[in-house]
């Protein structure tokens, strides 16, 4: 059982049309995350706003609760949470009354309901009388201390938060209260700016933040990556201090096109053309100074691409540096790719060790450099970009403690030998970059593993994730009776079709005796309207449904459901969207132009082939071709969800280069990972293993293959199989012969 706290958004996504009439009004700008902090937002803003489906959320940290969002929404999906606010309990403990009036009304004012103790007995006889979220407890009291008020009152409610308010005298002793279950301490005096985002974290944490329990069979842990912060430390580069100076995950949105400059490069300083970029490498990783002595894996490539991508989106009209100790471009066509950079693209590639970034009076940049000869060197440059390693996701250690999970030297979740996606604690999986230095095809590579190994225990465990299968509700007959065509449109807050247009849609379309029925509906992509349209399929009983709306794509999935409690199969569905134009104008768009959509519209559901589609018959067994350890892996994978597997390997046994590696780096023993491995494949009953054989002919398509194997003494069989899985391995790579006269290594005769 897993219990899941997400943070409201205080916005319904129901309700929601994402019309963005919210976000003017709102008076408050942030920095926007999603942008790398270089461009600002609202409180109330889209997380990802290319996302779909996409609704509004509000930033609780940042909201100040004025409501003015709320007035402007057509749809009322936004709800402020005042009410909410009153149910969030707080218990201050003091004994000076000046402190505790003062405390009381700050935090009323703020909304909390607030109760005052003056003593430690006073303090743990209100707990015992009544719930509280927080207690703003003193240090210094007569009687009962702080510290022992506090190890009363956890021992009694383990959950409540506990905030120490103390003298710089005592800050030794808030500290030890951490230890033994404070949440954090203030220094006396403080102002209420310094309390009341101590006090908005806890209630964020501890109220606002709504649990629900999930039942689950297994649990992957994909929490991704974060990456060095070059302003800790020494910061010679001037991060965050010259503002031309970014990280490549900062340069990235700054080439997106949604991005804080839309796409253009410029300077962030002044907004003149960048015309010279350098990029640093190995900025917090390959440093023993900083605890770093790994390779991140992925800032070569990523600097080789931004480099690339500055000079195609410059036209050419760029310098682009690579200041690096070495590259490591070890993927499949990493080399190439860095060749083509340098050869084809003029990426220039400087070995060499960049000391420090210095910004000049001009808004420009020095960078000071070292090259292999020992000599110092220093450059003018527009722009420096740091390729910043990775290190663990924010909360990882935390969650690692929870599930009780190891983590590696370097802070990511640890998984067990010879596997990527394995932990300690069955039936929990690690994916992606969560489990340590990863680039985007390991990430997803791993993450499928995790997922394999996810589903593999839920299959031996008796349980299953295919989906249901559910019978068309389409009828046999239904290819025979005439079109009856409902077209619904929607008219929400915004102008997708005004009052005064609707009536000639309707009359328009009627025209066509295909339509049986045209249902203009207010605020159709919410749920009310969804409800609305229901009702009305219901009533009118078409037997095709077509839906005009602005935002289509965002409430396909609300509209699979409305077609499944109507009784339509979703392909007798339609959506389409008649006003891309209002997205972006507040100008009336044209009727005929809608109408241009609903007619093509019609047409299509009018002239729908209504013949069923064929089925395939699928042979539910699988095909492996290799028996090294990737291919037994993979055959185990596959019987372990309840599917046949033939195994065929070309020698007289299984194991492959596993049958001559016995350790690995690390000193993890091979051969007991090979021998386990061939035991698990001779006892299970679903797989058929064929050694000494070969694949020499296959036919068939997509879920129905027939290969023919030849086996020892020339005997052959015919395999069918649904899918084939090849898992052949590799061989070394030959080494060139070096030309006469020449020694091996390149090396002259002496």
């Amino acid at each position: 059982r897993v219990t899941v706290k997400q943070q409201p958004s205080w916005v319904d996504p129901g309700r929601c049309v994402g019309c963005g009439r919210c976000v003017p009004v709102c008076p408050v700008k942030v920095r926007d995350g999603f942008n790398a902090g270089l461009a600002t937002r609202k409180a109330i803003y889209l997380p990802v706003p290319h996302n779909i489906p996409n609704a509004y959320v509000v930033d609780p940290a940042a909201c100040t609760r004025c409501g003015a969002c709320a007035a402007v929404c057509p749809t009322d999906a936004i709800r402020m949470p005042e009410t909410e606010r009153k149910k969030f309990r707080i218990l201050v403990v003091d004994d000076e009354l000046a402190v505790r009036d003062s405390l009381k009304e700050w935090l009323a004012e703020e909304g909390y309901t607030v109760a005052m103790a003056a003593s430690g007995s006073e303090a743990l006889a209100a707990l015992d009388a009544g719930t509280f979220h927080l207690m703003l407890l003193d240090i210094k009291m007569p009687g009962m201390d702080g510290v022992e008020v506090l190890e009363c009152a956890k021992s009694r409610s383990p959950d409540l938060a506990v905030v120490m308010m103390t003298a710089y005298a005592t800050v030794e002793t808030a500290v030890d209260a951490m230890k033994i279950g404070a949440l954090d301490y203030l220094i006396k005096p403080f102002e209420v700016d310094n309390l009341l985002p101590k006090v908005e974290k806890v209630y964020q944490r501890l109220e606002a933040a709504e649990a629900r329990q999930i039942e689950t069979g297994a649990l992957v842990l994909c929490g991704g990556t974060d990456f060095y912060d070059p302003a800790a430390g020494k910061n010679t580069f001037g991060y965050r201090m010259e503002p031309n100076v970014l990280t490549q995950v900062e340069f990235e949105r700054l080439l997106s096109g949604t991005g804080p400059t839309g796409g253009r490069l410029v300077r962030l300083s002044d907004g003149r053309p960048v015309r010279k970029i350098a990029w640093i490498q190995c900025v917090g990783s390959r440093d023993v100074q900083l605890d770093a002595d790994f390779c991140s894996n992925i800032c070569c490539m990523v600097s080789i691409k931004e480099a690339v991508l500055a000079k195609e989106r410059a036209g050419g009209d760029l310098e682009a540096a690579i200041f690096f100790m070495d590259m490591r471009t070890f993927g499949k066509t990493f080399q190439r790719f860095r060749d083509d950079a340098e050869h084809h693209h003029g990426v220039r590639f400087e070995r060499a060790r960049a000391h420090s970034v210095v910004g000049d009076s001009d808004g420009g940049l020095h960078i000071r450099w070292t090259d292999p000869a020992g000599a110092c060197r220093d450059e003018p440059f527009d722009m420096a970009v740091l390729a910043v390693g990775q290190r663990p996701a924010h909360g990882s250690a935390e969650l690692a403690g929870r599930l009780e999970l190891l983590l590696n030297p370097w802070g990511f979740i640890e998984a067990e030998p010879f596997s990527l996606s394995r932990t300690r604690q069955p039936g929990i999986f690690v994916g992606g970059a969560f489990g340590g230095m990863k680039d985007i095809g390991e990430a997803v590579i791993q993450a499928s593993a995790a997922a394999a190994n996810a589903s593999r225990v839920i299959h031996t465990a008796g349980g299953s994730l295919a989906l249901e299968e559910s019978a068309s509700s389409l009828p046999v007959s239904l290819s025979r009776e005439p079109a009856r065509i409902m077209v619904a449109v929607c008219r929400c807050g915004r102008p997708t079709i005004p009052a005064a247009n609707a009536e000639f849609l309707a009359h328009a379309l009627r025209a066509d005796p295909a339509v049986s029925a045209v249902e203009v509906i207010e605020d159709l992509c919410t749920q009310g309207g969804l409800e609305q349209l229901a009702a009305r399929v219901r009533k009118g009983a078409p037997n095709r449904l077509l839906i005009g709306a602005c935002l289509p794509h965002a409430h396909q999935r609300a509209l699979k459901d409305l077609s499944r409690e109507c009784g339509l199969d979703p392909s007798l569905v339609e959506v389409i969207t008649i006003a891309p134009w209002a997205m972006a104008s507040a100008e009336e768009p044209s009727p005929r132009e809608a109408l241009a959509q609903l007619r093509a519209g019609v047409a299509r559901l009018k002239w729908l082939n209504l013949a069923p589609v064929p089925e395939i018959r699928v042979e539910p067994r699988a095909l492996v071709v290799g028996g090294g350890i990737a291919g037994m892996t993979a055959a185990l994978t596959v019987a372990e969800h309840g599917y046949g597997v033939d195994l065929v390997e070309a020698s007289e046994r299984l194991g492959g280069n596993l049958t001559w590696i016995r350790r690995t780096l690390e000193g993890q023993d091979v051969q007991a990972l090979l021998n386990d491995t061939v035991k698990r494949i001779e006892k299970h009953p679903r797989i058929q293993v064929h050694t000494e054989s070969r694949v020499v002919h296959a036919r068939g398509e997509v879920g129905a293959f027939a290969t023919v194997v030849e086996g020892p003494e020339n005997r052959v069989s015919q395999l069918e199989h649904g899918v084939a899985i090849l898992a052949t391995g590799g061989t070394e790579a030959p080494a060139p012969s070096p030309p006469p006269g020449r020694r091996p290594g390149g090396a002259d005769p002496v």
